[in-house]
Formats: C-alpha cells, structure tokens, sequence
C-alpha cells in the first residue's frame, strides 16, 4: 500500500479513498465506489428491495489490514 514512495497502510480508509480515486478513474474494468456514512441497516435494506445482494461496510477510520481481520462486515437479506 504505497503511492508514490508514500505508506498509505496506516492512512484511514476516508483518506485513502481520495488518493485512489484519480487513480481508477477512467480504467475500463474499474469503478471507485464513494463512501456513505449513516444509517447501515436502512442501505442494507434499500440495497436489497433494489435486487442487489446486500453491502459492504468497513470502519472508515480503520487503517488498511490485509484479508479478513474482522474490520469487514457482510449484510444481506
């Protein structure tokens, strides 16, 4: 997790988000996903009266962690 030569681990995933952005924008294949701070259980719920299988939340003021270490939390229908 560096850019340009900079150590972006311990950065939170709200100040990594805006360093990546430029980066994927326009890469066919890609899409950069914002970040929604609120209610978890009503987007849960919107997501899946949309069809979609539920969502993914993260802590936005975690560090990056490799694999799952618990920061990644799964809801669905």
């Amino acid at each position: 997790m560096h850019l340009d030569g900079r150590d972006t681990a311990r950065l939170s995933l709200l100040e990594r988000k805006p360093l990546l952005e430029p980066i994927v924008t326009g890469i066919p294949g890609l899409q950069f996903n914002g970040h929604e701070i609120g209610d978890g259980e009503l987007v849960r719920r919107h997501a899946c009266e949309l069809g979609f299988e539920g969502i993914v939340s993260k802590t936005a003021d975690a560090p990056y962690a490799p694999g799952n270490r618990g920061l990644w939390r799964a809801l669905s229908d």
